[in-house]
Order: structure tokens, then C-alpha cells, then sequence
């Protein structure tokens, strides 16, 4: 069978409001490459927050910082309208707000409501009665993987969710799962699941804003010191920068690593001063020998005996401090991390890593600031770490009287640099050995149609991971999005990508550039309320030395909810054709309720699936999701996942 056809798309979605449908669609046009690696506790974020939406007038406005398109400039703006003007009445004010359009309106809608502030305090009996009480149980196996023999464990993965929210003001959850392979077993030996989380973060409105026990992440500044922000990086959104997630916040993610466990709490001093300390006590998967950790392990996965013994063996302790101090037009931040091991870090036997950390002991600090003028927004962050070395990122927006916007940053990250937490922006996230400028752009020349692009630059100044030799690159974007109506969406994206990367011929090896191409087109159509057809077509090409490769991919997906949104059900069928991995092409798919599933096509074949919820009843929930890959040289792989929902 020869795929390499004209593709005719059909692309069925039912949902009136974001929800989980719209949702997918919204990550999988704002993400211009790979999958970002804690995707999954933003998902989970942002489901919550539209199940428990934000009361704007309650002042706790960080919460939104979790939706890829607030940015930390927008809750400035919020907070100095409401200050000049009162508590918001209606939505529509929000279009009388800098930085607010009618389409970012819609999308925040669904995460808002408006109603006085509520300054009770006191939290009763009564009151607690009111929370909701969700349940998750999950189950999927990848019927492709043959782990019989291999590991100790079955070829299922299993997840368990508790939690518990009573208006945003008390969370309280607790998770837990084994990865297939991971033996699960519920015996005085043995601790059940291979992988826990729990967490408890109390909102108050008093002085003591927020406290967090157990599990939680932190995102200070733009993240040279610390960062677990998913979307701190480049996208389709080219000029939502400067943001991220909220500075403290839960966490609930089966990620296994770079999360806190300890306590951490929001004390606001007055007006205009808060401070944010925290402490952290956590066990992590190292490699170690005699002398002390040879590598950390980040995979999470505890399958045979070779992984079980990296589990835990290394005890972190951190603690330090965020200090804000706000004003109406400008805000700056001091920011100190300090992280110990059980065991000495011992130096890399990789070149590349002649920099790296090395020791029992390091610490980072910094000083962030963000500045607002009338059309004008500053902001900025400069780190250090122990061994006096650092990083900087400066940026501005601008917003000109034609509705143009633009956004620039100015990174300075040094190789010597050593920060176990940061995501800075950039290309490699770690904020160390890159220097770059990019510029972004938004221009809206009539209402129907939106343009976006950006441009960047970066240099690497040393030798790092694939890439023997000092280089540079650059990456240029263009979105454009026709919106003939509210029923009918026209979208095209071009990607060109240069960067540097180690070409080996025979035992030499040199750095020559690679170059990609990526284009993408997709049509969507709504029919009606439970019903809309949207086609999606991609085409990239890869070029290294003298090697040329191509990759083409298509599918058609379809949807259906039923008005009452008792049933719903998702399938896709989808065609894929690239010479090797290189040409690889990721599509994130519809899911269950908090999953996620973001795979790559690669060689010659075809995937489709079906994904089904059906309510039950007002407490209870089915999910169903079956899949199927075929490929021409490989193994065919079929995966399946079931999930119950009780929600009481």
C-alpha cells in the first residue's frame, strides 16, 4: 500500500465551550515541535480550573498564570484596572482592558466568573460539605509492547486519582501509579504502587495568601532559578512571553522528577510586599557508586532489577525564598534556591559536561523585574549560581496603535551556569550555553484573519549534547489563521529550522547544520452544535550533510456529543510516510479525561482509534479509548485504556 496519495479529510468536533475537545485542538495548534516533557500537570491544571473557575474579584489572580494564553502582563493589567476602576460587574470589561481581545476573552470565559468578593474566612463543617470529591481510576496497556519476561510487572499501567476542592480555596489529592513492567503488590513488603504524590494547598485572602503541603512546583521569574512552567517556551503564540505558571503551586503530575515535597507557603506583608519561603525533602533515582552519584535518573520507571536499584537512593534537601514587591507600574522579585545532596555529584565522563555541577551543595539566586508603561511592557531576569557564573533574559512587548504586537528577548546564558530547576526560554531549557535574540510578532489586519510569526537566533558558545563543535541556528515561524466565521476556520503554519548537530563519517565526526521544513494545513467546519469537519495535512523535509529526507502525514478525526453530553465519542484515522525518525511528525490526539497522548509518526503506515466517554449517571463516568498503529516494518501496536470517573 503506497501512502503517498492526495489526502480528503473529514474532522468531526462537537463542543460549544473549551472542555477536553477544544482543549486538544487549542494544545495541538499552540505547540510547533516535540511534546513538552510536564505537558501532562498542565492538562490536569487547566481541566480543573474550567471544572472550578476563578472568582476575579477574590484576588487570586496567579491561578490564571496556568492557561497558556494569560500572561504574567495580563494579570498586571487586570490588577491596575481594578484598582483604578473597582471590581469588575461583567465580562465585556474586560474588553476595555490593555492586552484583552475579543478572542482571548472567549477562551478565558471559561475560566472565570464574576461575583463580589467573598472576604468569609471561616471554613466550617458546613462549608466543606460543598467541595467536590473526584475519583479517577485508570488502566491502559500497549498490546505492541511484549514485557512478559522481560520485567517484574505486567503490561498494564495503572493510575489512581483522589481529590478534593472546595471552591479553590482547599485542594487536597493524592495519586498513584505503576508504569507497565512495575510490579504492583499490596503485602507488608511491599508499598502497593511504585509512585506516590499528595498534596494540600489552602487560598486564603488574608495575609497568608496560599500554603502548600506535600507535593508542589514553583515557577519564580523567568525561570533561571526555578521553573516548571510547560509553556515557557517557543510557540504558536509568538508573543505571549515573559510569563509562566503560577509561582507556587500543587502538584499532581505521575512525572516522577523536579517536583518539591515539603511546605511552602504565600505570606503578603502589605500591599505591596510578599514573600514566598519553602522547604523540600524528597528521595530521587540516582546511579551511585562509593564515591558518590555518577548520573541522575530521570525516567521514572522501576521495571527489573537494574532499575529498582537507582530508586530513591539519593536524599535532596532544598530550601529558599521568593520576595515580590509590587507596585502599579512596575514589580521586582529576589529569588534564592538552595539544594544539598546525600551524595557528592561526581564529574561527567561526557566532555560536554566538563561544566556541569559537580559536589554536594549549589545554589542559585536572582533578581527578576517587569515594568508597564501605555503600550510598553519590561521584564527581565539575571541568575547566578554558586561557582559566580550567569544567565540573563531581558524582553519587551510592544503594542502599537494598529494593534500590532511585538515581543523581543535578549538571552545570555552562560556555560558555566549550573541550575538543577530552571526552564529558561530558549533551546535547550537547562538556561546554560546559549545566547540568542528573537523577535515576535501579531498583527490582526482585518478581524477575520490573524498573523502570527517569530524569528530567533542562537549561538552556542561551547561543545553540548550532540554537537562536538561551537555553532548557531535559527528558526523562523508563520501562522496564519482565516476565520471566514464563528462555524468555519482556515489554518497554515510553516516552520524552517537550522540548527547544528554532529555528522559522523566513518570515526570522524564533524557539526554540520541540519535544516528542516514543516508545513502544515488544516480546515475546520462546524456543522452544528454537536458537529463541525476539519481537514489537516503536514509535509516536512530534513537535510544533514548529504543526506535529504522527506515526511508526510494526514488524518481525518471524528467527533460527536450527544446535546446533553451524555455520550461522546472521538476517532481518528490517520496516514503517515517519512523516509526514518528524522522526519518524524507529532499530533497530539483526544484522550481520556487528564491523559494525554502526543505520539510520533515515523517509516510507512497508518493509526487510528477510538475514544468514548459515557455518563452514567450524575456521580459516575466511563471512558474508553482503543488504538491501533500499523507500520510497514515494524510491529503493528494495539493500546487501550479505561477510566472511571466518580464524582461526588
Amino acid at each position: 500500500m503506497n501512502f503517498k496519495v492526495i489526502f480528503i479529510f473529514l474532522f468531526f468536533s462537537f463542543e460549544e465551550v473549551f472542555g477536553q475537545s477544544n482543549f486538544d485542538d487549542f494544545i495541538n495548534d499552540y505547540l510547533v515541535d516535540e511534546p513538552l516533557s510536564n505537558i501532562e500537570e498542565v492538562i490536569v491544571d487547566i481541566h480543573s480550573l474550567y471544572e472550578n473557575p476563578i472568582s476575579i474579584n477574590d484576588g487570586n489572580l496567579q491561578a490564571l498564570l496556568i492557561l497558556p494564553f494569560v500572561s504574567k502582563s495580563d494579570i498586571f493589567e487586570i490588577k491596575k484596572y481594578i484598582e483604578k476602576n473597582g471590581n469588575l460587574k461583567t465580562l465585556n470589561e474586560f474588553l476595555l482592558i490593555r492586552g484583552f481581545s475579543r478572542e482571548k476573552l472567549k477562551l478565558l470565559m471559561n475560566f472565570i466568573i464574576i461575583k463580589p468578593p467573598n472576604e468569609d474566612l471561616f471554613i466550617s463543617s458546613e462549608s466543606l460539605q460543598k467541595g467536590r470529591i473526584t475519583s479517577i481510576s485508570r488502566f491502559q496497556r500497549n498490546f505492541g509492547d511484549k514485557l512478559s519476561g522481560k520485567f517484574k510487572g505486567d503490561n498494564w499501567k495503572q493510575y489512581f486519582k483522589l481529590s478534593y476542592n472546595l471552591e479553590n480555596k482547599i485542594k487536597i489529592g493524592l495519586v498513584a501509579e505503576t508504569d507497565a513492567g512495575e510490579k504492583i503488590s499490596f503485602n507488608k513488603s511491599a508499598n502497593g504502587f511504585d509512585y506516590y504524590s499528595a498534596h494540600l494547598q489552602v487560598n486564603y485572602s488574608n495575609s497568608l495568601r496560599q500554603i502548600n503541603i506535600g507535593d508542589f512546583s514553583l515557577s519564580w521569574g523567568q525561570g533561571l532559578v526555578a521553573s516548571s512552567s510547560a509553556f515557557n517556551s517557543k510557540s504558536s503564540n509568538t508573543v505571549e512571553y515573559g510569563f509562566g505558571a503560577p509561582p507556587l503551586r500543587k502538584y499532581s503530575s505521575t512525572n516522577e522528577n523536579l517536583f518539591f515535597r515539603g511546605i511552602a507557603f504565600r505570606y503578603k506583608f502589605s500591599d505591596n510586599i510578599e514573600l514566598i519561603p519553602v522547604f523540600s525533602l524528597n528521595s530521587i533515582d540516582a546511579r551511585i557508586c562509593s564515591d558518590g552519584i555518577i548520573s541522575f535518573v530521570n525516567t521514572g520507571l522501576h521495571r527489573n532489577e537494574s532499575e529498582l536499584a537507582v530508586k530513591d537512593k539519593v536524599l535532596e534537601t532544598v530550601y529558599g525564598f521568593r520576595t515580590v514587591y509590587n507596585n502599579t507600574n512596575y514589580q521586582i522579585g529576589l529569588n534564592y534556591l538552595d539544594y544539598s545532596f546525600s551524595e557528592s555529584v561526581l564529574k561527567s565522563r561526557y566532555s560536554w559536561k566538563k561544566e556541569e555541577f559537580i559536589g554536594d551543595n549549589n545554589f542559585n539566586s536572582s533578581i527578576d523585574y517587569r515594568i508597564s508603561f501605555t503600550n510598553f511592557y519590561l521584564f527581565g531576569e539575571s541568575a547566578i549560581s554558586k561557582n559566580k557564573s550567569m544567565s540573563h533574559i531581558i524582553g519587551a512587548s510592544i503594542v502599537t496603535d494598529n494593534d500590532i504586537q511585538f515581543t523581543v528577548l535578549a538571552r545570555n546564558y552562560s556555560s558555566a551556569y549550573q541550575s538543577r530547576y530552571s526552564r529558561g526560554f530558549g533551546e535547550t531549557h537547562n538556561t546554560r550555553n546559549e545566547k540568542g535574540l528573537y523577535l515576535g510578532v501579531e498583527y490582526m489586519p482585518i478581524n477575520e484573519i490573524k498573523i502570527n510569526a517569530y524569528f530567533d537566533y542562537f549561538s552556542f558558545p561551547k561543545e553540548c549534547y550532540r554537537m562536538k563543535n561551537p555553532g548557531d541556528g535559527e528558526e523562523f515561524l508563520l501562522n496564519i489563521c482565516y476565520e471566514y466565521s464563528s462555524d468555519i476556520n482556515l489554518f497554515f503554519r510553516y516552520k524552517y529550522e537550522r540548527k547544528p548537530h554532529n555528522l559522523k563519517r566513518g570515526v570522524i565526526t564533524s557539526t554540520k547544520d541540519v535544516n528542516r521544513n514543516i508545513c502544515r494545513m488544516s480546515l475546520k467546519y462546524s456543522i452544528n452544535k454537536r458537529f463541525s469537519i476539519c481537514s489537516r495535512i503536514e509535509y516536512n523535509t530534513y537535510k544533514h550533510g548529504e543526506k535529504s529526507e522527506t515526511g508526510i502525514m494526514g488524518y481525518c478525526d471524528f467527533k460527536y456529543s450527544s446535546l446533553s453530553d451524555i455520550l461522546k465519542l472521538q476517532s481518528r484515522i490517520s496516514f503517515f510516510n517519512s523516509d526514518s525518525y528524522n522526519t518524524r511528525m507529532y499530533e497530539y490526539e483526544n484522550d481520556v479525561l487528564y491523559a494525554f497522548s502526543f505520539p510520533s509518526y515515523y517509516y510507512e503506515g497508518a493509526r487510528g482509534y477510538l475514544n468514548t466517554s459515557c455518563k452514567l449517571n450524575q456521580f459516575f463516568t466511563l471512558y474508553v479509548k482503543i488504538g491501533y498503529t500499523y507500520w510497514r516494518v515494524k510491529h503493528d501496536r494495539q493500546d487501550v485504556k479505561f477510566q472511571l470517573r466518580i464524582k461526588i
